[in-house]
């Protein structure tokens, strides 16, 4: 008789650890339970959000912002899309350069963050769960090749579809960049030269940059992200060992003594032809020595993502940013 009372107590306390447990993934999947959420969306100028919900298999425009609405939803709705719409009319055109989804920002990789599939489009869509009763979303658009920085901590902005920046502390501000692409092929896989004032920020910042997939193929998990404060102190720096000095010189005085001061191209060496003029030649051997004493830095914080084709690093300044 004991043990049959002992197992119908055990029985019922599972039964009522599976009910709790219904009860908590239904609220963390839904909240349709309590019929009705409110979606706050704010937008800066320079673009719209579209939001949609799915019927029917299909996701359907319920709404456009252009600056600030909220939207009540409610039914057997429990995920939403987010349209984000840069003004491409404009000169010069607009683009996604922040998503802010309640308090977190979305950073560059974030899998809820997509790029439209139309080459010719600069749209995002965002998809997310219902799992609170208010939701709010903050949008930012800024012109090409530069992003409106908000004030806060742990602020993450894109500067372009391939650079993500994320701030510990940002005091506020408008980042510019510009993507470097004079450099001889098969030397780097992405450059950008990135400024922002050094009074608009305190602490650290986090610099991911997208690279295309190198071909021919290498071990991605090597690669580095190194800055230096120049184009060329960045190539000087010949053989990688993050400064500039006798051993680069003489490396490239060797290959230009070899090709008779650039009048034959015996040996043509792009990791060598500093200036990307086809030739490696005493042009490039001036500029290595005038760079001498650059100082480089290797800023790459590891794993490399090679699913996404993303590599991350740190830094407290801003200058040129290099991916080999």
């Amino acid at each position: 008789m004991t043990n049959y009372i002992s197992k119908f107590k055990n029985f019922g306390l599972l039964l009522t650890t599976l009910l709790i447990c219904s009860l908590f993934l239904t609220t963390a999947l839904s909240v349709q339970a309590g019929g009705v959420t409110y979606l706050t969306v704010t937008v800066s100028e320079g673009g719209t959000v579209d939001v949609s919900m799915q019927k029917k298999g299909e996701w359907q425009v319920i709404d456009t912002v252009a600056d600030t609405k909220t939207i009540k939803i409610s039914g057997n709705i429990n995920e939403l899309r987010l349209e984000l719409i840069p003004d491409s009319e404009s000169v010069p055109p607009f683009h996604v350069s922040s998503v802010k989804q309640d308090n977190s920002y979305i950073s560059l990789g974030d899998p809820r963050l997509t790029e439209d599939t139309d080459p010719n489009s600069e749209n995002y869509y965002y998809e997310f769960v219902l799992t609170e009763k208010q939701h709010t979303f903050e949008v930012g658009f800024s012109s090409t090749d530069e992003a409106t920085v908000p004030q806060g901590q742990g602020v993450s902005v894109l500067l372009s579809p391939v650079v993500g920046l994320t701030f510990t502390n940002s005091l506020g501000g408008v980042v510019t960049g510009e993507q470097e692409l004079n450099f001889p092929d098969g030397t780097s896989l992405i450059i950008w030269r990135i400024d922002y004032a050094a009074n608009a920020f305190t602490g650290e910042v986090q610099i991911a940059l997208h690279y295309d997939e190198p071909n021919p193929p290498i071990d991605e998990t090597k690669l580095k992200l190194i800055c230096g404060d120049s184009l060329y102190a960045l190539y000087s720096d010949v053989d990688g060992d993050l400064d500039v000095d006798g051993t680069d010189v003489s490396i490239v005085a060797n290959v230009v003594n070899t090709n008779n001061n650039g009048q034959t191209d015996d040996l043509y060496v792009p990791e060598l032809d500093i200036n990307n003029d086809q030739a490696v030649d005493k042009f490039d051997l001036e500029i290595v020595n005038d760079n001498k004493g650059a100082s480089i830095q290797d800023i790459t914080t590891y794993p490399v993502d090679t699913d996404l084709n993303i590599i991350y690093g740190i830094t407290s300044h801003f200058s040129i940013f290099r991916c080999r």
